[in-house]
């Protein structure tokens, strides 16, 4: 391959300027959560993201797999209402939603916020596991794990990831991840919703075409009976890491996956934590592009992707 030119007649970087939206309003509810409040008026649409504060470490730790179970039942039936209700009812309001281990989220037109969020909470707070439920869950979440175990990608990441947080809660194996689903029953989910599931260890973020103060009296009036246990932060053990080290496992494949990484120096509240990811969406983001010819080429490899201080865990 011969050396870059057209980089070199490019006149230097210009640096970029840009601002964060800023709340319009950040509140604490009644009930101990804590609320912000964007407004943006280019579309006539509401976001919403309630989100656990743990989220990072829940969505990638061991623990986090009960909640992923416990937060992926939630749909398949609260009090009052079926699985069929509610996907009915969000479907008839023409909103979005989703219930994962990180949290709940939904979008939906400014015209109907009211109804969506009082069903949204609702689902939220107000579960019943279901025995038939759990048995279809937890078989959907086991097979996943198991086609995890004879997917390469899958398999090399993990690796480096027990590499990285070696004697850390990020640190576990597909096996171990399917037994814990296996042992979990209907209470256990119950413990992980009380646990977890609480105003004051969930932070709730909205934007879109509203009115601030008509916002937040619907969330008052739409969280009203939400309760939980108070907030514990998290302490999180040291994880260690052998520089050097080389991991290599064999699987029956005609092809190789190689994964280079190590853990971050940086934390979420790192200054530099900005310019990294947006290091990362111009660095990675578009490799399909400019690696096309060079993979044509060589047939040496057939993609390539990367990170740069990402799952991080503080």
């Amino acid at each position: 391959l011969e050396d870059p030119k057209y980089i070199k007649e490019m006149a230097d970087p210009k640096s970029i300027e840009f601002e964060f939206p800023k709340p319009d309003r950040t509140v604490t509810l009644l009930n101990g959560l804590s609320v912000i409040l964007h407004q943006d008026k280019l579309v006539p649409l509401v976001s919403v993201n309630c989100q656990f504060k743990d989220a990072t470490f829940l969505g990638q730790s061991f623990d986090g797999i009960g909640v992923s179970l416990m937060m992926n039942m939630l749909m398949e039936g609260s009090e009052g209402y079926s699985k069929e209700d509610n996907v009915n009812f969000f479907e008839q309001y023409a909103a979005l939603y989703d219930y994962g281990k990180t949290g709940a989220g939904a979008s939906m037109t400014n015209g109907n916020y009211h109804q969506v969020l009082k069903r949204f909470f609702h689902v939220l707070t107000c579960p019943e596991y279901g025995e038939e439920a759990l048995k279809k869950i937890k078989a959907i979440l086991i097979d996943t794990l198991e086609r995890s175990k004879d997917d390469p990608k899958s398999v090399g990441t993990r690796l480096m990831r027990n590499a990285v947080y070696k004697d850390h809660p990020f640190s576990w194996n597909f096996d171990g991840a399917i037994e814990k689903i296996k042992e979990l029953g209907e209470k256990d989910l119950e413990e992980l919703h009380k646990k977890y599931v609480a105003p004051s260890g969930m932070i709730l973020s909205i934007s879109g075409d509203f009115d601030l103060d008509d916002m937040q009296k619907t969330l008052e009036e739409v969280t009203l009976k939400w309760t939980g246990s108070e907030y514990k932060t998290l302490e999180l053990p040291e994880s260690t890491f052998d520089a050097n080290a080389k991991i290599d496992h064999e699987m029956l494949r005609d092809q190789a996956v190689f994964i280079l990484g190590r853990p971050s120096e940086l934390t979420v509240s790192h200054p530099d934590m900005v310019p990294l990811k947006m290091l990362t969406f111009i660095t990675f983001y578009s490799l399909g592009s400019r690696l096309y010819e060079l993979r044509e080429k060589t047939g040496l490899f057939y993609m390539t992707s990367g990170a740069l201080a990402n799952n991080l865990s503080k």
